[in-house]
């Protein structure tokens, strides 16, 4: 029977948090011993091993690890023609592999970050060394994804920005450029032109101030300013400031609060921000001559606040992404109101950021219900 590996007490204490510990690491080595030993050493983490090139490439595949620990010397392809294998595969460009071997030459060395390797680690080990380095790789990869995602995110904004503005931009221009060559033409309804660029001049200030809030969350920069206030009166307010939009398209609103709701901690201006996204669109997309009921109560320690429309509803699979930013759905407004796309992404910061959550149930030909949570 094999003798087990002795691993320090010390490593029980520095392998790292649990999202960490969650990593899959894959060990690339010839000799079983040597295997046997780094996944004793790794055992808190999730640890596939592998005993050639080939055998790395094939489990590559079916488990997609976090992290490959290369041995450089083994039959059929080197640790070097493996890491360089995996590396030129687009979706593991950001795998991490850290060679791991007695080859301790300059140009081994060299060689080995030259083609594509992380870090080089020269046996015997300490088991310490392992896992400081180890660490040091998640660590490592974990940055690269969030700055490749934050780039993604970035560009999907700027893309998704300059589609949204394009079309107010151009209806401004082409309506002020007719005015302007037509100012003693007393035929023409200037009013009506100067109401339409009225309008998409707003849309534009919307969206910039949509942007500008929802790129401050992203970034991390969701400053709450929370003080004790009484929800209820705070709704109350909100309801009454959309209820003159409602009246515009003979919609009536109902608001139904339980008497047993206490002050809370809150944001007011942000949680206003919510209330105002969810009753305006609520209005937005119920159709004219019905009702858009609004309602608050205590359940579990929570405030609870659901707004029901009576518009198109929501398809299911739209539904699932409808707090992304930029996901619009596939409903139109009944009085053809434009819409940023952002609102309700903003919503579900603020709601998170102040310990909630927010939800929305839908049925296409049913009108829609968005709700959100905050602690009490």
């Amino acid at each position: 029977m094999a003798e087990r590996f002795a691993v320090p007490e010390a490593i029980e204490s520095v392998t790292g948090n649990d999202a960490e510990t969650e990593a899959t690491i894959l060990i690339v080595d010839d000799s079983a011993t040597s295997r046997r030993i780094a996944s004793e050493i790794l055992k808190n983490y999730n640890v596939t091993e592998a005993e050639s090139g080939e055998d790395a490439l094939i489990k590559l595949e079916k488990i997609e690890p976090d992290l490959v620990l290369m041995d450089l010397v083994m039959p059929g392809m080197s640790g070097f023609e493996t890491c360089a294998t995996i590396l030129r595969q687009s979706k593991f460009r950001d795998l991490p592999v850290i060679i791991v071997s007695s080859k301790n030459m300059e140009q081994d060395i060299w060689k080995g970050l030259e083609t594509g390797a992380v870090d080089y680690i020269i046996k015997p080990y300490s088991p310490l060394e392992m896992v400081a380095r180890v660490r040091a790789a998640l660590r490592l990869r974990r940055t690269i994804i969030n700055l490749r995602q934050l780039n993604e995110l970035k560009n999907s904004f700027l893309g998704m920005a300059s589609h949204d503005l394009r079309n107010p931009v151009s209806v401004i221009y082409g309506y002020s450029d007719f005015l302007l060559k037509n100012l003693d033409n007393a035929s023409i309804p200037k009013d009506e032109f100067l109401k339409v660029i009225f309008k998409s001049s707003q849309f534009m200030l919307e969206l910039l101030d949509d942007l500008l809030d929802i790129s401050k969350i992203e970034a991390g920069k969701l400053i709450l300013d929370r003080q004790e206030a009484d929800f209820v009166a705070l709704l109350r307010e909100n309801v009454a400031t959309n209820t003159i939009l409602a009246t515009n398209k003979n919609i009536s609103v109902e608001l139904k609060a339980d008497g047993d709701i206490p002050p809370i901690s809150l944001d007011r201006l942000k949680i206003e921000q919510v209330l105002n996204n969810l009753i305006s669109n609520a209005i937005k997309y119920t159709n004219p001559g019905t009702e858009v009921s609004i309602r608050t109560f205590m359940e579990a320690g929570e405030i609870i606040t659901v707004v029901r429309d009576q518009g198109p509803g929501i398809p299911a699979e739209e539904a699932s992404k409808i707090f992304e930013p930029f996901e619009k759905g596939s409903a139109r407004a009944t009085a053809n109101e434009k819409s940023t796309g952002l609102g309700l992404a903003i919503a579900r910061k603020i709601v998170e950021g102040h310990g909630g959550r927010i939800f929305v149930e839908s049925q296409v030909g049913s009108g829609s219900t968005f709700g959100f949570t905050l602690p009490v």
